[in-house]
């Protein structure tokens, strides 16, 4: 399966927009990644862009959910650990700025 061109090029917001390329990069297998941004100045696209990878042959791979795809490596302890360790303190940081009587440092 492959996606076409047409799809590939739209915004992920809402597919309303034709993306504008602004970037081509070529790839050792041949193919290339291609950034592309979409012309609406109030869409977070505009200036973030996205990429869309294109195969030796001019095809497109279908669209991948990273939060649901198959992974090569299966996540190791110590990285839920760590994460774990993040939320943690984040946790802590907004608790701490919560309370009465907390300053706020702008850095």
């Amino acid at each position: 399966m492959s996606t076409s061109w047409d799809e590939a090029s739209r915004c992920p917001r809402d597919g309303q927009y034709q993306g504008k390329v602004v970037k081509r990069a070529p790839q050792r297998e041949g193919g290339q990644l291609i950034t592309l941004e979409c012309p609406e100045t109030n869409c977070e696209y505009h200036t973030s862009g996205w990429i869309v990878q294109t195969r030796a042959d001019g095809s497109i791979p279908d669209k991948i959910d990273p939060r649901t795809r198959e992974r090569r490596f299966a996540p190791t302890p110590m990285a839920h650990a760590r994460r774990r360790a993040v939320l943690d303190a984040l946790e802590e940081q907004v608790a701490s700025e919560q309370r009465a009587g907390s300053e706020v440092k702008q850095f």
